[in-house]
């Protein structure tokens, strides 16, 4: 066994969006995606860091709750990389603000994001 070989070949993972069981598809019939930064990805440590420092910044002030639930989707939105989406009769392109937009208007998605990003991690 070559430790080599356990080296991840990829920075991102593509998931899949799912609702109730069933695979949701755009209007030309593609499954909805959207790609996301892997923990060892340079993207999603940078993220990782500057939340960090933020919180260590704020020092013997406590975060409010609201803050907490910001720096989540705010998590989730800096690592993703891209996405094939239908949102209100739309494929959007990507950017942060529609990203926003989209995950907190429907939570579940973060949710499956952060599932598969576990899995991959469990994984390797």
């Amino acid at each position: 066994m070559d430790l080599k070989n356990l080296i991840p070949e990829s920075d991102t993972v593509v998931v899949e969006l799912e609702y109730k069981g069933n695979t949701l598809t755009n209007e030309d019939g593609t499954p909805m995606t959207i790609e996301v930064y892997l923990p060892h990805a340079k993207e999603y440590k940078d993220t990782r860091h500057r939340q960090s420092d933020f919180i260590i910044a704020k020092g013997e002030q406590k975060l409010k709750s609201a803050e907490y639930e910001d720096l989540g989707y705010s998590f989730i939105v800096d690592t993703t990389k891209g996405w094939n989406i239908t949102f209100d009769g739309d494929q959007p392109k990507f950017t942060k603000k529609k990203a926003r937009e989209v995950f907190e208007a429907l939570p579940f998605i973060p949710e499956l994001i952060r599932k598969k990003v576990d899995e991959q991690e469990a994984f390797i």
